[in-house]
């Protein structure tokens, strides 16, 4: 909640700061009440961005996503698409939102991804139900993400259609390639 707060904040802060340097003042004083304004900002943005790297490291480990709610867990991948470089929107039409939890953006292609928190396995009637949904409302890619395992039947389903399932193993390749150094926030994995 706090970093929310302090991301308005910021934005309102740029937004002044942006009026302000439209406005021509020559000024020594307010040039420099300008500059440190923008560092302070920065600063401040780097902060959370390190707060927020430290907190998505905690919460990689296997065991812990297995813990999660079905909604942190989508807020989980969500945030790990980011950090492999996709754009992650949350779908805002009806008919989008009861079939995938995120649209995906990369290199200009679209794709829809749907999160499947389960404790072992995804269940056949729930692989039917999404890969009827795809064939019917989805032309976009559609990737399904699990912290389980999917049945071999339901591998075998999706390879005949544009779908791509994630399952258990690739959250673990992920994790283990999660860089130790906080420094380092853009993971070029060779999921795609």
């Amino acid at each position: 909640m706090i970093d929310k707060a302090t991301r308005a904040i910021m934005i309102g802060l740029s937004v002044y700061l942006y009026y302000v340097f439209i406005v021509n003042d020559f000024s020594i004083l307010r040039a420099l009440t300008k500059i440190l304004m923008v560092s302070l900002l920065l600063v401040i943005m780097e902060r959370i961005k390190k707060k927020s790297s430290k907190k998505f490291s905690e919460y990689s480990s296997i065991e812990m996503i297995d813990k999660m709610s079905e909604n942190t867990f989508i807020a989980y991948i969500g945030e790990m698409y980011k950090r492999l470089g996709y754009q992650v929107n949350v779908p805002t039409d009806s008919v989008e939102k009861g079939i995938s939890d995120l649209t995906l953006y990369k290199g200009g292609k679209k794709f829809r991804l749907k999160c499947l928190h389960v404790e072992d396995t995804v269940s056949s009637e729930t692989m039917n139900g999404l890969i009827k949904n795809q064939e019917k409302y989805i032309k976009a890619p559609f990737i399904i993400v699990t912290n389980g395992k999917f049945l071999q039947e339901s591998v075998n389903k999706a390879l005949e259609t544009p779908m791509i399932l994630r399952s258990r193993g690739y959250i673990e390749d992920y994790i283990e390639q999660v860089p130790k150094d906080p420094k380092k926030n853009r993971y070029n994995l060779n999921f795609n």
